[in-house]
């Protein structure tokens, strides 16, 4: 399954002939996804724990934009003084 929608050709028939258009068909926001734990990076910041569950989040809020920007969690980020500040580090709910 990709994170983005998927778009159909569908063919239709006029007067003057035949033409193909792109249909983007409803997506499935209340998608089932699996346990599974193979964790990704999110642009968003956050952890998803599987790359459906990221892409159920993306259609359930299309104006954040949200893909994968890594596989793995998000990674922390080190500070000046050499302690662990988590700049994303957030583990999403989806």
């Amino acid at each position: 399954m990709g994170i983005g929608p998927e778009i159909f050709p569908v063919s239709t028939t006029s007067a003057s002939g035949s033409t193909t258009a792109t249909v983007d068909p409803s997506p499935n926001c209340n998608q089932a996804c699996p346990d599974d734990y193979e964790p990704v990076c999110a642009t968003d910041g956050n952890t998803y724990s599987n790359s459906c569950k990221l892409g159920v989040a993306a259609c359930q809020y299309p104006t954040e934009g949200l893909a994968k920007n890594a596989d793995g969690p998000c990674k922390q980020l080190e500070t000046k003084s050499s302690s662990s500040r988590s700049l994303w580090g957030k583990e999403s709910g989806f």
